[in-house]
């Protein structure tokens, strides 16, 4: 891997994901920043149809890993610089929280999920706005020091939110509610 910034997307590789979304914005990029690279971890059912298009258009400075080992996707987060999602539904997006704990802004469509599991720590943009989407990744790659407070107290939120001691004692408080109420 070259000392490029990484921007960092893990997920699968179907259509509510958006990976041609994620091709368009790394264009955008990278006709202002030269020293990018973006990278795609996962699988999918769009895989052969991706990678057609990246051939085709010599997008060399995306790339396209295919599904990765829990240390291979370690080291992933370890050398990007920004994680982004161009999904257009989620669940819980564990991965979101993952780069949080990694130290990593976060760039997402604004779906009212990632509110409701990450408050208001991820940066979110208009739903399939591709330009402000790619505004918002060079505003992070350009000016990192303006997100270090917020990947801090996201960091820190998903720590207390979400770690297995903070999901443990809510799980035992539930338990313990549920049996007064038996009890009762």
């Amino acid at each position: 891997m070259s000392n490029d910034f990484v921007v960092l997307t893990i997920s699968r590789l179907e259509p509510n994901k958006r990976p041609f979304d994620f091709l368009k914005i790394a264009t955008l990029v990278k006709e202002r920043e030269k020293s990018v690279r973006f990278i795609w971890a996962g699988d999918g059912t769009l895989r052969q149809s991706v990678l057609k298009v990246v051939k085709e258009k010599g997008l060399e400075y995306v790339e396209f890993v295919g599904k990765v080992s829990n240390s291979q996707k370690e080291e992933l987060l370890r050398k990007a610089r920004v994680y982004i999602s161009t999904s257009e539904s989620e669940g819980f997006s564990l991965t979101v929280g993952e780069a949080f704990l990694r130290g990593l802004p976060v760039i997402v469509y604004d779906l009212p999920i990632y509110k409701e599991v990450y408050d208001d720590y991820p940066i979110t943009v208009k739903r399939f706005d591709l330009n402000e989407f790619a505004n918002k990744i060079l505003e992070v790659l350009e000016h990192p020091e303006r997100f270090q407070e917020r990947v801090e107290k996201a960091k820190r939120f998903v720590q207390n939110n979400y770690s297995v001691k903070a999901i443990g004692e809510r799980a035992t408080r539930a338990i313990s509610a549920i049996l007064d109420v038996k009890n009762a």
